[in-house]
């Protein structure tokens, strides 16, 4: 799997998140029950998006200090699920709010949006 997304964007991978639906679809939201229609906007509220962005967060601060000490240039870092359109598309860019709040502003692309 994570050949073939090099493959698909040219990159070396060096880490790949493969996103669970359901794990991040089902919980209690902070303002009760929400009905989502067709071309909403949402946010990833749910108690287990919250708990897996925690727990991204704790990876990068614990990764990112070894690749600068081991001198690397960057990190591709690819974020996918079923359809590449809501959940890694909404988890890529908290992704990139928490890269840039280390201090390392990424570049964000959305593949399944560009070939749209």
């Amino acid at each position: 799997m994570i050949r073939g997304v090099e493959q698909d964007t040219g990159r070396p991978i060096g880490i790949l998140v493969d996103l669970q639906g359901p794990k991040l679809r089902l919980g209690t939201f902070a303002g009760g029950a929400v009905s989502v229609k067709n071309g909403d906007s949402f946010v990833l509220d749910s108690d287990p998006a919250r708990t897996f962005l925690a727990k991204l967060d704790d990876l990068l601060t614990f990764l990112l200090p070894g690749y600068e000490a081991e001198g690397k240039s960057y990190l591709s870092i690819g974020i996918g699920c079923t359809g590449g359109q809501h959940r890694s598309v909404a988890i890529a860019e908290a992704l990139a709010r928490l890269l840039t709040d280390h201090g390392h502003p990424p570049i964000v692309r959305h593949l399944h949006l560009e070939r749209r």
